[in-house]
C-alpha cells in the first residue's frame, strides 16, 4: 500500500471560504471549493420555470391565432416565455407587464410598415389611435389595395388555457393611395380603435395590428402585416 497523507499534515486551512479539505482513498488533499452548487441550482431553477412558462406562451399564441395566422413568428413564443419568466421570478406569479412593446414580427416592426407610432390611453378601455399614412404603407413590391388596423385583447390567467380570453374590433377599410394623388389627401385623418377592459382585475394584453388585402383577399405575405403589444395590465 501505498503513503496516504494524513489531514493533519495538510496543517491549518488558510481560508475554509476558498479552500476545503478532502478525504479520499488516496488520503486527505487540499482543494479549492467548487462554485458550481449555487450555479447549478440557479440552472436547475431556470430549467424548473421553463416548463411554467413556454406552456403558458404557448397558450397565448394558441389565442391569438386567428390574428398571427400567417405571420413571420420566428421565435416569438421563446421571447413571450422569457418575458413571462422574469416576472414569473420577480413576483412569483406569471405576470404580462415585461410583453409591453413585443413585436409579434420581428423582423417586420409595426412602425416599418404604417411609419407611425399609436397613441395609446388606458382608464376602463384601452383607446388607440395612429394617424393615417397620407402615402400608404411602407411595403415594397406589393400589389395590396387596401389596409386595415385592429386592436386585440387578451385577459386572463396564462396558466390555465381555459381561462383565457380574447376580444377584437377592426377598422374600416382604407384604400392604397393611388400615384396620381396627393400626399395630403388624408392629411390628418385618424384611426380610432377602443375596447372595454375585463370588468375584473386579471392580466391582459392589448396588440394592435395592421394589414392588407389584395382585390378582396388577405395579402399572403408576411409583409403585409405588422403587430405588437402596446398596452399591459396586472
Amino acid at each position: 500500500m501505498g503513503y496516504k497523507r494524513t489531514r493533519a499534515e495538510l496543517g491549518p486551512n488558510p481560508d475554509p471560504d476558498i479552500w476545503e479539505d478532502v478525504r479520499t482513498k488516496d488520503g486527505w488533499f487540499r482543494r479549492k471549493k467548487r462554485k458550481n452548487m449555487k450555479l447549478n441550482a440557479v440552472m436547475q431553477e431556470h430549467a424548473d420555470s421553463l416548463k411554467v412558462t413556454m406552456p403558458a406562451a404557448k397558450r397565448i399564441l394558441e389565442k391569438l391565432e386567428p390574428w398571427v395566422r400567417g405571420l413571420e413568428l420566428g421565435r416569438v413564443q421563446a421571447a413571450i416565455s422569457t418575458l413571462l419568466k422574469k416576472s414569473y421570478f420577480e413576483d412569483e406569479k406569471m405576470g404580462l407587464r415585461y410583453l409591453q412593446d413585443l413585436e409579434l414580427q420581428p423582423r417586420r416592426p409595426f412602425k416599418a410598415l404604417v411609419g407611425k407610432t399609436p397613441y395609446v390611453e388606458v382608464s376602463d378601455e384601452v383607446f388607440v389611435k395612429i394617424l393615417i399614412p397620407s402615402d400608404g404603407l411602407k411595403v415594397k413590391n406589393s400589389i395590396y389595395t387596401e389596409y386595415y388596423f385592429e386592436l386585440i385583447l387578451l385577459w386572463g390567467d396564462v396558466t390555465k388555457g381555459g381561462k383565457l380570453k380574447v376580444d377584437s374590433v377592426e377598422s374600416q377599410l382604407y384604400e392604397r393611395p393611388q400615384v396620381s394623388q396627393r400626399k395630403t389627401d388624408r392629411a390628418g385623418e385618424y384611426c380610432e380603435l377602443r375596447i372595454n377592459l375585463p370588468s375584473r382585475k386579471q392580466p391582459w394584453i392589448a396588440l394592435f395590428k395592421v394589414g392588407c388585402l389584395e382585390g378582396k383577399q388577405l395579402a399572403y405575405h408576411p409583409r403585409h402585416y405588422g403587430m405588437k403589444v402596446v398596452a399591459v395590465g396586472n
